[in-house]
């Protein structure tokens, strides 16, 4: 089974098009019976009507469909956590829901995953994507579904099943291996907001997992940059991103805290690629303890429709 986990908060439209597009890949690709879909609403504001969404979503597919609730924000960290635990596929691929799904991005990801069990976390490829110099945008604008199914098969036909390794692992579309899940367990929800999937990375790499990005899996990512590249090219920053760096130095002193078998920087803005070599020697400790699937409480998260 193929688990394909979307989490979702408040941008309704964008979320509905994502739906789309993963419904048509899999009719597409003729998976619909191999793959269940897990939705989570991170709280989302009531004017968004996002459990409907997914409920109206559920009666139009023939695949399973699980769909999660936080009655209070928890944000992305906690959303994986939650996703990964009640996911049952070999592959659980994490999808943002400002992202459009093709037929080739998906057949081009799994394949991959399929060349090679040591392939632990493989990161698809799209015009946004942070922490990363492969970003790929096609030459003319993107105004139809179309555009983007024709741009994602020739970046399919051009670069195949080819992967470059990455160390600055980022959530922006992930096939997560079960064996990864089975040896590291899930995200670790003390890091709120940002780098809980730099630190699964970090993990993975230490059990023995390579983390890569596929350069032929292609999709298509509205979202308007990253902080990390904000930051170091030191432009002004857009409102949101100056609103979400307070969170991002919180997360960063959580990251220290937990590998504090490494000599890191003081803040985020110095940690380089340098580092990665350092916190992969570091000798073990309590931070690469399995971190277990969370068990569901209604309080904590509810399950809908049900």
């Amino acid at each position: 089974m193929i688990s394909l986990f979307v989490p979702i908060r408040n941008a309704a439209e964008s979320a509905r098009q994502c739906l789309i597009s993963l419904s048509a890949s899999c009719q597409s690709l003729r998976i619909v019976d191999r793959v269940e879909y897990i939705l989570l609403d991170d709280a989302s504001e009531p004017q968004y009507e996002i459990p409907k969404l997914m409920l109206d979503f559920r009666k139009e597919t023939q695949s399973k469909v699980t769909i999660l609730r936080f009655p209070v924000r928890r944000n992305y960290t906690s959303a994986c956590a939650v996703g990964f635990s009640v996911a049952a596929g070999s592959e659980v691929i994490l999808i943002s829901h400002d992202m459009l799904v093709t037929p080739s991005f998906l057949r081009t990801i799994l394949a991959v995953a399929a060349s090679d069990p040591a392939l632990g976390i493989i990161r698809g490829r799209s015009q946004h994507m942070d922490c990363s110099p492969h970003s790929l945008a096609p030459e003319k604008p993107i105004r139809t579904f179309e555009n983007v199914i024709a741009f994602s098969a020739q970046a399919a036909d051009a670069f195949g099943l080819a992967v470059v390794d990455t160390v600055s692992l980022i959530g922006d579309s992930l096939l997560i291996q079960r064996p990864v899940l089975d040896k590291i367990g899930v995200m670790d929800q003390r890091f709120v907001g940002f780098l809980g999937d730099f630190d699964l990375g970090i993990r993975a790499r230490r059990a023995g997992f390579r983390t890569v990005e596929s350069m032929g899996a292609w999709l298509h990512h509205s979202g308007c940059g990253t902080i990390n590249a904000e930051l170091t090219a030191g432009r002004e920053k857009p409102e949101e991103v100056a609103q979400g760096l307070p969170m991002l130095d919180a997360a960063y002193e959580v990251l220290r805290a937990k590998w504090s078998v490494a000599p890191l920087p003081a803040t985020f803005r110095e940690f380089t690629a340098a580092h990665f070599p350092i916190l992969q020697a570091a000798p073990p400790s309590s931070a690469d303890d399995f971190l277990a699937p969370i068990a569901l409480d209604p309080e904590f998260c509810e399950i809908l429709g049900n």
